[in-house]
C-alpha cells in the first residue's frame, strides 16, 4: 500500500481538439467481484489519439451463488450506470459517440433478446440497461484485452501502477475503429439460456352431450332431480308472463318431471340408434328386441307382455337405462338408502318396479360393494400371508433358550383357609419354550413390576437364563374387559423396567409390534391350553393360593406330557411319541417311574457318553417328528389384496359398534424380510400409530 504514494493521476485530460471526444466502457465479472471501467478517447489536432481512465467501479460479488453470466450482466448494469452519471460530462464536451464493451457473448445475447422472453431476473436487468443504451452501442472484446478483468480478479499495487492496460485501455483504442474487435458471431435466440419455458395455450372444447354431464355431476339421485327441477322451472319463468310464473316450494309433479327429462338425455345419449329403430320400425339387436320396446313421451320403455298385468304403468312398462350410465348407478344407490341399506334382492326388486336395467344384479353387487356403510358392517380384515417362523423356533439347545411371556388373568382366589375369607385377585405367567413348546407356570398375586421380575427369577432359578424374551405390549388386551385392562396398562407402564431388569442379566426382550396378538401365537395358544384346563377343574370355585399353586402345576405336567409329534400310527408307537417333557426331565412328565437299573452292567459307553446320545437321540426326533409338522400354513395362505400409502382404514375395536370404529390414513408401509407388508404405520386424530395389517379394514373409494 505505500507504493500508492507515487500514484499519479493527469487531471488534464482534454486539450485542443478537432472531433468530439468518444466515451469507451469496459465491463466484467468473476466469481470474485465485478467492476466496470470508463475512458475517454480524444483525437487530437495534431492527429494524436489519446485515452485517459475518467471513472471506475468494483463490487464484491453477492454472498449468494451466481452464475457467471448473471454476474457478467450485473456488471453490465453497473457500466451502464457509471455511462448514467457521466451525462453532465457528456453535455459538457458534445459527447455523442458511445463504445462499450464485454468479454460475454451470453451477456451480447441477452441485450438483442426481447425481453419478455427471458426469465424474471435477467429481463429486469436488461430492461434497466437498454434504457441507459442501446444494442448497438455494446461489442465483444477478448478477455486479454478487457481492462475490467484487472479489478474483477484483482491486482497487486505494486503492478496496478504500471499496468498500461488499466490506465489507458487497450492498444486498439489508439487506432482506427475499422480494426477494432468485430462483433463475434450471435447465438441464436432458440439458444440463449435463461429463456422463460414456452407458454402452452389449450383451449377447452365442449361437447354438447345433452345434459348427460350435468348429471355426472351429482351423487345423489334426490339432489340431482331437486337442481334439474328448479333448472325447469327458471325456464318456464323466464317464457311465461310474470302473473303465470311459478314459486315456492316445488311440488311432487315438477319432481317427476325432472326425473322424466334426466332419463330422456340418458336415452338420448346411450340408446340414440334404438330410439330412431323404434320410432323409424327398423330391426333391433338381439337383446334390446326380446324387450320389445316402445316409445311413450319420447322416453324409451319395455313392451314386454304385462300390458295386462294389474300393476301400475311404470312396472308394466319400465324405463330402459344401461347399466353403464350414471343415472342408473344414482337409482341405485337411492334405493339402497330407501331400504335402509337393503340386500342385492331387495334394492332389485324395488329397480324393477319402475326401470328396466340390463346387467342390474351386477351393478347392485358392485354398488353395495362400495357402500362405506355396509362395508363397516360386513367387511372382513385383510390376512396378509403368514409369516416364515423364525430361526428361534429352529435352534438346537436347551430348553427355555428363547422364550416367550405372557400374563392371564385375574383369578379369584381365597384370602386364607375361612369360609367368609376375602377373595383376592391373582394372576399366572406363562413362559413358553420356542423350540420343543414347553411351558412354565407362575403365579402371581399382583401386577406389579416387582411382582413380575420376582416371578422371572424363580423362573430362572428352576429353568436357566434364556438367551431371548419375547411378548406383546400388551394392546390386545386393551377393551376386552375392565380386568384385562389391568394387565394392559402393566405391559405399557414397566416395560422399560422389565427390559432394565434382564439387561443387567444379558437378556434381550423383544416386543411384538402393538395390538398383534397373531405374532404371538405361541404363547397365546398356551393360555389357551391353560385356560382350558382351568375352567374344568375350577368351575367357579375360589381356591386358596397354595391350592391354586398346585393346580398351576399339575396343568403344567400336563401340557408338557402333550405330544407335539406322533412317529408312526401304530398304537404301541403312541407311548413312545415326543413331548415336551423329554427335553425337561428326559420322558413325558405323567410317565410312570422306571426300574432301577443301577446294577445293571453298562456297555462300552461311558455314563456321560449315554447322557449325550440319549440327548442327541431326543433332538434327532424333534427334528424328524416334529419340524415337519409346522410346514404347513393352517390359515391365511393365500396373499390379499396388498395395503397402500394413502388407503384409508377402519380401526377395528373391541366391544364397540363398528360404525364407532375411528377412521386413519396409512403413511408407512413396514415390509417384513419375506416383504409380505403385515405392520403399518397410520395417522389417527391423536397421533402416529404403527398397527398390523389385520383388523384393519380398507374402505372402497368410489372413483
Amino acid at each position: 500500500m505505500p507504493c500508492l504514494g507515487n500514484l499519479e493521476i493527469p487531471r488534464c485530460i482534454v486539450s485542443t481538439y478537432i472531433y468530439p471526444p468518444e466515451i469507451i466502457g469496459f465491463s466484467d465479472a468473476s466469481s470474485s467481484a465485478m467492476s466496470a471501467v470508463v475512458y475517454l478517447r480524444v483525437r487530437c489536432s495534431d492527429e494524436r489519439i489519446l485515452v485517459h481512465i475518467i471513472r471506475a467501479k468494483t463490487k464484491v460479488a453477492p454472498v449468494k451463488p451466481m452464475s457467471i453470466p448473471r454476474l457478467e450482466l450485473t456488471a453490465s448494469y453497473l457500466l451502464a450506470l457509471l455511462i448514467e452519471s457521466l451525462s453532465p460530462l457528456r453535455s459538457q464536451l458534445h459527447i455523442e459517440t458511445i463504445h462499450l464493451f464485454t468479454d460475454s457473448m451470453v451477456v451480447l445475447s441477452w441485450l438483442r433478446t426481447p425481453p419478455h422472453l427471458l426469465k424474471v431476473f435477467v429481463a429486469n436487468r436488461v430492461v434497466k440497461i437498454l434504457e441507459i443504451t442501446t444494442p448497438s452501442h455494446w461489442s465483444h472484446v477478448p478477455t486479454a484485452e478487457n481492462p475490467a478483468d484487472i479489478a474483477s480478479r484483482g491486482c497487486m499495487p505494486s503492478q496496478l501502477l504500471s499496468h498500461d492496460l488499466w490506465w489507458y485501455g487497450p492498444a486498439f483504442l489508439k487506432q482506427d475503429p475499422l480494426s477494432w474487435p468485430r462483433r463475434a458471431e450471435e447465438i441464436p435466440v432458440s439458444e440463449v439460456p435463461e429463456l422463460k419455458p414456452p407458454a402452452v395455450l389449450s383451449a377447452n372444447v365442449s361437447v354438447d352431450t345433452g345434459g348427460k354431464d350435468l348429471i355426472q355431476r351429482f351423487s345423489s339421485l334426490t339432489h340431482a332431480k331437486r337442481v334439474v327441477a328448479w333448472m325447469l322451472r327458471f325456464k318456464r319463468n323466464c317464457l311465461c308472463k310474470p302473473e303465470d310464473r311459478q314459486y315456492g316450494a316445488l311440488s311432487v309433479h315438477e319432481l317427476s318431471e325432472a326425473e322424466h327429462s334426466m332419463i330422456k338425455v340418458t336415452q338420448a345419449y346411450y340408446y340414440p340408434d334404438i330410439l330412431e329403430a323404434v320410432a323409424m320400425g327398423k330391426k333391433l339387436p338381439v337383446s334390446i328386441h326380446q324387450l320389445s320396446p316402445i316409445i311413450f313421451r319420447e322416453c324409451l320403455r319395455v313392451g314386454g307382455r304385462l300390458d295386462k298385468a294389474p300393476l301400475p304403468y311404470d312396472s308394466r312398462h319400465p324405463y330402459l337405462l344401461p347399466a353403464s350410465s350414471h343415472l342408473a348407478r344414482l337409482i341405485v344407490r337411492y334405493f339402497h338408502e330407501f331400504s335402509l341399506h337393503g340386500g342385492p334382492r331387495i334394492v332389485q326388486s324395488l329397480v324393477h318396479s319402475k326401470y328396466y336395467v340390463p346387467g342390474l344384479r351386477n351393478l347392485v353387487r358392485k354398488l353395495l360393494f362400495q357402500c362405506v356403510k355396509c362395508y363397516r358392517l360386513t367387511a372382513k380384515p385383510r390376512e396378509p400371508v403368514m409369516a416364515e417362523l423364525p430361526i428361534s423356533r429352529f435352534k438346537q439347545g436347551r430348553p427355555f433358550l428363547h422364550t416367550g411371556v405372557d400374563l392371564a388373568g385375574p383369578f379369584a382366589l381365597k384370602d386364607g383357609s375361612r369360609r367368609n375369607s376375602p377373595i383376592i385377585k391373582a394372576y399366572f405367567a406363562i413362559f413358553v419354550c420356542f423350540a420343543v413348546k414347553a411351558i412354565h407356570l407362575e403365579l402371581l398375586t399382583s401386577l406389579s413390576t416387582q411382582a413380575f421380575l420376582s416371578s422371572f427369577d424363580r423362573f430362572v432359578a428352576r429353568r436357566g437364563l434364556p438367551l431371548k424374551m419375547f411378548s406383546d405390549q400388551g394392546t390386545n388386551f386393551k377393551g376386552a374387559s375392565r380386568f384385562l385392562d389391568e394387565t394392559y396398562k402393566f405391559l405399557c407402564a414397566n416395560n422399560n423396567a422389565i427390559s432394565d431388569h434382564l439387561s443387567l442379566q444379558n437378556v434381550q426382550w423383544t416386543f411384538n409390534a402393538p395390538a398383534n396378538p397373531s405374532a404371538g401365537g405361541l404363547w397365546e395358544a398356551g393360555v389357551k391350553s391353560v385356560k382350558s384346563h382351568l375352567k374344568v377343574l375350577l368351575h367357579n370355585r375360589s381356591l386358596q393360593f397354595e391350592e391354586f399353586s398346585t393346580v398351576l402345576c399339575r396343568i403344567e405336567a400336563i401340557v408338557n406330557s402333550r405330544p407335539i409329534g406322533i412317529p408312526a400310527s401304530s398304537p404301541e408307537d403312541v407311548s413312545q411319541c415326543l413331548t415336551p417333557g423329554h427335553f425337561l426331565v428326559g420322558g413325558p412328565l405323567l410317565s410312570r417311574p422306571e426300574p432301577d437299573l443301577t446294577d445293571t452292567i453298562p456297555n462300552r459307553l461311558t455314563r456321560w457318553e449315554f447322557l449325550s446320545q440319549i440327548t442327541q437321540h431326543l433332538w434327532k426326533r424333534w427334528a424328524r417328528e416334529y419340524l415337519h409338522t409346522l410346514i404347513q400354513r393352517q390359515k391365511w395362505c393365500s396373499p390379499s389384496e396388498s395395503i397402500k400409502v394413502g388407503d384409508v382404514v377402519v380401526l377395528t375395536v373391541e366391544n364397540q359398534p363398528p360404525m364407532s370404529w375411528p377412521l386413519a390414513r396409512v403413511i408407512k408401509l413396514l415390509p417384513a424380510q419375506d416383504g409380505v407388508v403385515r405392520i403399518v404405520s397410520i395417522q389417527t386424530n391423536s397421533g402416529v400409530l404403527t398397527r398390523p395389517v389385520r383388523k384393519r379394514l380398507v374402505l372402497p373409494i368410489c372413483p
